[in-house]
């Protein structure tokens, strides 16, 4: 019974001090966050493989990588590390001759099988609005969608410098992969 007693002191007492602690908190004055107070914080991500759910919206970083093909072809695997023809991104700078780039982002194995009806479909991260945007001279599309002439810099083919296309996928429509056309001068894009 004494052990009781004191446990509802406690709980008073903690009650009361922590009313004060609110009360004292609400007269004084706010102040203005200053981010450069705020210390980094890590994500803790590990790899940021094709299959699993994306940690980003750039679907170039979530994607498979890039594959240089020819006319007629599916292409192969490049790899951007300690090749010139990337920069230290992972973007493109050149097209070799004769051959063109192609890179597959989330949606093409969004929902691998076999797979439980319950779980949830990915490829609705890879519909709506796709948005292309670069610096430099180039043509670069994305594969499929209802290409939305209005909210795009230029024709839906072709060079355009420091470019925008705008892309909609809906329904079963999905992005599946980006097309490097041509490359005139060294770029950045961004998805």
């Amino acid at each position: 019974m004494v052990f009781g007693m004191i446990l509802s002191v406690t709980r008073v007492l903690t009650l009361s001090a922590v009313t004060a602690v609110l009360l004292l908190g609400s007269t004084s004055n706010v102040r203005a966050l200053d981010p450069s107070t705020l210390t980094e914080v890590g994500l803790g991500l590990g790899g940021n493989a094709y299959w699993s759910r994306p940690a980003f919206a750039n679907a170039l970083w979530a994607g498979e990588g890039w594959l240089e093909y020819a006319a007629g072809q599916w292409g192969s695997s490049v790899f951007f590390e300690g090749n010139p023809q990337f920069d230290t991104n992972g973007l493109p700078k050149y097209l070799n001759p004769g051959k063109k780039l192609r890179a597959i982002v989330f949606a093409l194995n969004a929902n691998p099988s076999p797979r439980p009806a319950t779980w949830p479909d990915r490829t609705l991260l890879a519909r709506g609005k796709v948005v292309i945007t670069w610096q430099g001279d180039a043509d670069i599309r994305a594969g499929g969608g209802a290409y939305l002439a209005g909210e795009s810099s230029g024709p839906q083919t072709g060079r355009l410098v420091n470019g925008r296309r705008v892309y909609r996928f809906s329904g079963a429509s999905r992005l599946g992969s980006l097309t490097v056309e041509d490359i005139t001068l060294a770029f950045v894009f961004f998805l």
